[in-house]
């Protein structure tokens, strides 16, 4: 039995869950008006019940003594008292005694006394009177019927206006309700199209008169498809410049091996065909490389951070690429790098003892990629800085290269964009993911990057870190 009895309490609940909200909500309120308005009146009717218990034995009491003072104005009846004259021995003199009274009940001076017969209940009031030479009582008698009908009548309006209030509530509530729960479906009903039709372009109508929590929560749900969208098509457009940039190295590596398989003879044309096609795989391993970098680096969470001295990573920087300059070529971490035809001339002007809170790694990553690409642009000279100023730490990087155009310039931070590809290909042999990871790791540092650049007059790349990172500066 308990069994059965588990069991269908479960299944009123799953109805229940299943319920609309606007239904839920509309029953709980309705429950909660239910109660009040019963509460409401039971106190109206107990509040009630002692005023008129109080008016009617005041009454009464008025009704007695009027008669006893005045016998020459008796009413045997008049505002719901039987009025009776008895005489000392209990003859009644004048008067009418209500059907069911006892006649042989005992007197009750001075107070107001109930009595129940025959299973109704009376008040009654008893007072003596002396006048003009008559010695006896006066009794007043009202039934309680009379109090039960005006209670009942109380009830009756109680119970009807109640249940009209209830009714016009729960009605005007739900279809505040409905109203008001209608930007949610729209919003079920476009996830629903959504993704059904994968369509992000789909928007709510906002209602830009009202400001509550509906209208917020649309707002930011069309903000939220804006995102998604602008995702979705980044993405797009990623993966198709991604496949764009590996499909040509991927040919030039099939065609290779479909010649040398079939036509290749002797070790000098296979030498020259294998150094196409390690050139070729070289720079798929810069994409891979460079791809699997900038996922790790979207992905981090937790940045391990530590005190590290600035000037001593910046140093060791300059110092490589220093190095570096006096090579006609050097081999990096993300491919294969070129310098220019000619001398190229490193200078470095980094401030002492600065040391910092952050990651030694990513922010060193960071100057490399921008003296990288310092490298692929330059005429013959880079400049690498380091210097505390208006409250900021600042890292820059300048060359005397081709330079960027001005509209070209909010452009570059972009993933995969390259402002000179034909060069950049024939040359450097990049995919426009560096300056991306730089502004990247700039963000978790809390960071900005900025750049100064003139058509053919050099770039400036800085790195402006808040003074707040700045562990300890000495003179």
């Amino acid at each position: 039995m308990s069994s059965e009895s588990q069991n269908s309490k479960n299944c009123i609940f799953q109805f229940f869950l299943k319920l609309p909200l606007s239904v839920k909500i509309t029953g709980w309120y309705s429950i909660f008006l239910l109660i009040l308005l019963l509460v409401l009146s039971a106190f109206i009717l107990q509040f009630t019940h002692s005023w008129e218990d109080t008016n009617i034995r005041t009454t009464l009491q008025q009704r007695v003594i009027n008669t006893a003072e005045n016998p020459q104005k008796f009413q045997s009846f008049g505002d719901g008292v039987f009025t009776i004259i008895y005489t000392r021995e209990g003859n009644i003199q004048r008067g009418t005694v209500p059907d069911g009274f006892p006649l042989e009940t005992a007197l009750s001076p001075y107070r107001v006394t109930t009595i129940t017969a025959v299973g109704t209940s009376y008040y009654y009031y008893d007072t003596p009177i002396q006048k003009s030479g008559f010695d006896g009582w006066v009794r007043g008698i009202i039934p309680v019927s009379q109090m039960t009908q005006r209670t009942s009548n109380m009830m009756l309006t109680l119970f009807a206006g109640g249940l009209g209030f209830l009714i016009i509530a729960i009605c005007s509530g739900y279809f505040l309700l409905k109203r008001g729960l209608h930007p949610l479906r729209l919003i079920t009903k476009m996830a629903d199209e959504i993704s059904q039709n994968k369509d992000l372009s789909q928007r709510l109508p906002l209602q830009l008169y009202a400001h509550d929590e509906i209208t917020h929560l649309t707002s930011t749900f069309n903000h939220m498809l804006d995102n998604l969208e602008k995702c979705s098509q980044y993405q797009k457009e990623f993966n198709s410049d991604i496949s764009h940039e590996l499909r040509t190295p991927i040919a030039v590596i099939q065609a290779e091996s479909d010649f040398g398989r079939k036509y290749v003879t002797d070790i000098a044309e296979a030498k020259e065909g294998f150094e196409h096609i390690f050139k070729q795989t070289k720079y798929m391993g810069t994409i891979i490389t460079q791809l699997l970098d900038l996922a790790r680096l979207e992905n981090l969470e937790n940045l391990p951070q530590t005190i590290f001295s600035l000037t001593n990573t910046l140093t060791e920087v300059a110092d490589e690429y220093r190095s570096l300059c006096v090579n006609s070529s050097h081999e990096i971490a993300v491919g294969m790098l070129q310098i220019p035809e000619g001398p190229v001339t490193f200078t470095s002007d980094i401030e002492d003892d600065v040391s910092i809170l952050g990651s030694e790694i990513l922010l060193r990553r960071a100057v490399s990629n921008l003296l990288d690409n310092a490298l692929k642009f330059t005429k013959n000279s880079i400049h690498l800085t380091l210097a505390v100023q208006n409250n900021k730490i600042v890292i820059s990087v300048k060359d005397n290269g081709i330079g960027i155009n001005q509209s070209e310039i909010p452009k570059i931070w972009n993933r995969l964009y390259q402002i000179e590809p034909s060069r950049n290909k024939e040359t450097n042999k990049g995919i426009g993911l560096g300056l991306y990871f730089v502004e990247s790791i700039a963000k978790i540092h809390n960071s900005t990057i900025s750049v100064e650049s003139e058509p053919n007059n050099g770039s400036i790349f800085s790195i402006h870190i808040p003074i707040i990172r700045l562990a300890k500066r000495t003179k």
